[in-house]
């Protein structure tokens, strides 16, 4: 098994749940955290887990990366894509995505920088709404 990039959609009808991981992929991690420091832009980085359950039955499960970022969001996801490729292979795949995405859930620590402060209307909003999500 070997690490690669991979991008893919999720289809309408689809049931997304998203949460912490009770492990985690300590080579990868230890990867993104040089490579966020020496980049010098990456805020925040988080890791979760999300479970894509499709309309056939069949469900993925994948880390995910949440990564908040002062400028270049969109590079520096590719670029920790590529890292990533050359890491070894952890027990499920790893996504990146942005920190604020529905598809990482807002209650993760960091494992690199601070977690971000959000409004009591993020909150609020958002809140409930991290365990199920539909495409």
């Amino acid at each position: 098994m070997s690490s690669h990039i991979e991008e893919v959609s999720i289809p309408a009808g689809s049931t997304v749940r998203v949460g912490r991981p009770s492990d985690e992929p300590k080579e990868a991690i230890a990867a993104l955290t040089e490579f966020f420091r020496r980049r010098g832009n990456v805020q925040y980085a988080g890791l979760g887990l999300m479970e894509v359950l499709y309309a056939d039955r069949k469900n993925e499960i994948t880390y995910t990366i949440g990564i908040e970022c002062s400028s270049d969001l969109e590079a520096t996801m590719k670029e920790a894509g590529e890292i990533l490729a050359c890491t070894p292979p952890s027990r499920w795949p790893i996504s990146i995505v942005p920190a604020k995405s529905q598809f990482f859930p807002q209650d993760v620590e960091p494992f690199f920088g601070e977690k971000p402060k959000r409004s009591w209307l993020y909150r609020l909003l958002y809140s409930d709404l991290t365990s199920w999500r539909k495409s």
